[in-house]
């Protein structure tokens, strides 16, 4: 599923063969829903030439340095094997070319054991390796030589001279490369669109599964024939194929299909299940989708033409921090591209289910069966359908004073009063209320009778706040509160409900409530009431210190005892905890301790403090 794009001249150009791995993150995560993101590859051809190439042997230079590696020639060829998986590396110095005349590095080598991958640090001027200055790279783990090309010039202050680069190989023990050539050398990238990346947004359900790709710019970039994805599938896997057009027929080989007319394209794979693809009902993003038969592999394209083959930046450079921030006067994202599709799998091995949920997908819900009763909601209409998301959308406003006004009006809440009608069949759907700018802190699903449903919430907010986020892709970065349920309807029923979005209390009591926010990190809030007591990250550690993450899972700790801002109902926090932690020359450790806390109780989920 390699994401491309094509310019006008024929060239194509694949996030495949990016200087680096993309970079991952968690956006939205709970119940139901998660967005996994991965980030900033950029756009290379798949072969390049090098001038003032030079090669660097295997014998000649000093690769035996390194730290949990061992390196052996074997027939010409460095094999270079982790034997303990504590921060694994080995060099190659001892040379110095130009950086102007050497921009690109070209490594031919296979993975060893389970390694994927590795970090590429360089040395210029003599300098010590360091943080600032590397670059990520991937490789199939196939048994297979694999050539790939590392675009140096791309490394933070590399200028002067090239003196060394040092790998740290992924895996186990056991792992490595065998590595057969290294060139290094000028690339000639002419006509390359170097300033446009990616980000592939993964909205992953219960049940099922969306990806939206977006394309992104930092220069204005023209001549764009078209952006999209390329999908091989071994045909002697394929037990049989089901291919649909707009009409609904059905075609069960490539013979006579219109693909300007299609809409969906699935694969009965072998002792796996099936796997196919349905075009988004938004054609903007949908483009268009077509299969081929060449070298004994189907070859799935889907693509589309931005309009008048341009992307413009969405934003105006960098700020102080190394955030992207908005130019001055411009008030919109620029003209970010997406392409998406919902990505179908099942274990079985017939199209019923398959063409059940294509017809789903091209055939949504509209505001004929989901409709707001306007005289019990406050400001909620229904927005529609998110193909690209894959998710019924329910517009309601939400606390515009922020923490303090639901401090201050604590039961005060936000209703939204909706009906459901199903369809000519049975099926599930998602919803989400999605108010323009407000923190949520909780909700709860009610029906006609305004009686509590034992359904869970799923909450998202977000601060609108430069805190690390990939601006580049999300330049406003705005408030928002998010609930998100699922429903499920049966064939011409009508049903009635009621979304509440809570902040400070529901009842007598403050609610004690968990909700996620999107950060430059995956992260959890733990609140009582509107007064936020923990930051969780659940899947950091001490290893992130200084690299920008958290240095434990629990990085902001405000205990009820702490006295509150001035600005908002916040209790004062340990914050960053692992600021100061030493071990002395007699070797006992120390670590920061809070005293102006009481801890009242505790447990797994840390939900009382």
């Amino acid at each position: 599923m390699d994401v491309f794009l094509r310019m006008e001249d024929g060239s194509i150009h694949y996030a495949s063969n990016s200087a680096k791995s993309a970079e991952a993150n968690l956006y939205r995560f709970g119940y139901y829903y998660f967005e996994g993101l991965f980030e900033f590859q950029d756009f290379i051809p798949k072969n390049y030439k090098l001038s003032n190439e030079n090669e660097i042997t295997m014998k000649r230079y000093n690769a035996s340095r390194g730290k949990n590696t061992v390196r052996k020639i074997v027939d010409g060829e460095a094999n270079i094997t982790i034997v303990d998986t504590y921060d694994p590396w080995f060099i190659y110095d001892g040379f110095s070319y130009k950086t102007e005349q050497c921009d690109t590095i070209v490594l031919t080598l296979k993975a060893l054991g389970t390694a994927t991958g590795g970090e590429f640090y360089v040395s210029v001027n003599n300098k010590a390796f360091n943080a600032s200055q590397v670059t990520s790279f991937s490789i199939p783990n196939d048994g297979e030589y694999h050539t790939i090309y590392i675009n140096l010039a791309k490394i933070p202050n590399y200028t002067g001279n090239f003196n060394g680069f040092r790998i740290d190989p992924t895996g186990g023990i056991g792992s490595g490369f065998a590595i057969k050539e290294i060139k290094v050398g000028k690339a000639d990238l002419s006509g390359v669109p170097e300033y446009v990346t990616i980000n592939r947004h993964f909205h992953v359900y219960s049940d099922k599964m969306h990806q939206a790709i977006q394309f992104a710019t930092t220069e204005k970039t023209e001549n764009i024939a078209a952006i999209g994805m390329l999908t091989e599938i071994e045909a002697s896997t394929v037990a049989k194929l089901m291919i649909q057009d707009k009409s609904g027929k059905n075609y069960t080989s490539l013979d006579g299909v219109n693909w300007d007319n299609v809409i969906a394209v699935g694969f009965d794979v072998k002792e796996a299940g099936i796997f196919g693809f349905i075009l988004p009902i938004d054609e903007t993003v949908a483009g268009k989708i077509k299969v081929t038969l060449e070298d004994g592999k189907y070859v799935i394209i889907q693509e589309l033409t931005p309009k008048d083959g341009t992307i413009i930046p969405s934003q105006g450079g960098k700020n102080d921090l190394g955030y992207y921030v908005h130019a001055d006067g411009v008030k919109n994202n620029g003209n970010d591209v997406y392409i998406g599709q919902r990505i179908y799998t099942d274990e079985h091995h017939d199209f019923e289910e398959f063409l059940f949920e294509v017809y789903c997908e091209r055939n949504p819900l509209t505001d004929k069966n989901i409709s707001v009763v306007a005289e019990n909601s406050d400001k909620s209409y229904f927005q529609g359908y998110d193909s690209l998301r894959g998710i019924y959308v329910l517009n309601l406003v939400g606390v515009s004073g922020g923490f303090y006004e639901s401090y201050n009006i604590p039961n005060k809440n936000y209703r939204c009063n909706f009906t459901v009608t199903g369809m000519q069949e049975d099926r599930d759907i998602y919803i989400m209320t999605s108010p323009n700018s407000c923190v949520l802190e909780c909700a709860v699903l009610l029906d006609a009778d305004l009686m509590m449903l034992p359904v869970p919430i799923e909450v998202i907010k977000n601060f609108s706040e430069a805190t690390g986020e990939r601006n580049l892709f999300n330049i406003s970065d705005p408030s928002f509160g998010e609930s998100i349920f699922t429903l499920s309807l049966t064939e011409g029923e009508r049903y009635e409900y009621n979304i509440i979005s809570l902040y400070q209390n529901w009842g007598k009591y403050p609610l004690k409530q968990l909700s996620q926010i999107p950060f430059h990190c995956p992260y959890y809030h733990l609140s009582t009431g509107a007064t936020e007591t923990n930051c969780i990250l659940p899947w950091f550690g001490t290893a992130n210190v200084g690299k920008g993450g958290a240095g434990n899972t629990l990085p902001d700790f405000r205990s009820m005892s702490a006295p509150f801002w001035k600005g908002q109902p916040q209790h004062n926090s340990c914050g960053a905890h692992y600021w100061l932690a030493y071990t002395d020359a007699d070797g006992r450790f120390s670590a920061t301790e809070s005293t102006l806390n009481t801890i009242t109780s505790y447990g797994p989920t840390y939900a009382e403090v």
